[in-house]
């Protein structure tokens, strides 16, 4: 059997199972930081790995739409061009850059490269580890800042997928 025919099987065996899937990558992810915790090393990899995760995350959290910008596009030129009225006010649920299984597919990818990429000694680069983690928070505090303006200028919540209801 080749081996692309059963990674599909078991993907789409998987697909309606997210309590399944999302277990499998947090042991996957558990494991691998196990593996970093023990060798004490990678940690460049492990850098680029929160890249992609931050990334996957982003793409995962804002919606997809016509009227929509990037989130990390200059918001001083878009006030100018942001106008309200443009975008259609009634309830539609968000539909995601990047839905639910492709996300977890993604993240579960990633895991899996960083993982292989552990096992060679060349790609233990080193690296000051302070600076890193510190470049790390601060990019993230940054990227969780302009996803958060985003969300407020075009008034979506990707945590709660219902209507709001008003009492009159």
């Amino acid at each position: 059997m080749d081996l692309s025919l059963y990674t599909q099987i078991v993907l789409d065996y998987l697909a309606p199972l997210p309590y399944i899937r999302w277990s499998i990558f947090a042991i996957i992810l558990f494991l691998y930081i196990l593996r970093i915790y023990f060798t004490n090393a990678y940690y460049l990899v492990t850098y680029c790995l929160g890249i992609y995760l931050i990334h996957g995350i982003i793409l995962f959290l804002t919606p997809k739409g016509d009227n929509i910008s990037d989130p990390f596009e200059n918001y001083e030129q878009e006030e100018d061009d942001y106008v309200p009225d443009l975008i259609d006010n009634q309830f539609r649920p968000i539909t995601r850059n990047l839905p639910e299984y492709d996300f977890w597919w993604f993240c579960l990818k990633v895991i899996l490269c960083a993982f292989f990429a552990s096992f060679f000694g060349i790609m233990d680069i080193p690296v000051y580890t302070p600076i890193l983690v510190i470049y790390f928070i601060l990019m993230v505090g940054f990227t969780l800042k302009s996803l958060y303006k985003h969300m407020k200028k075009y008034k979506y919540n990707p945590f709660f997928m219902s209507k709001d209801f008003y009492k009159d």
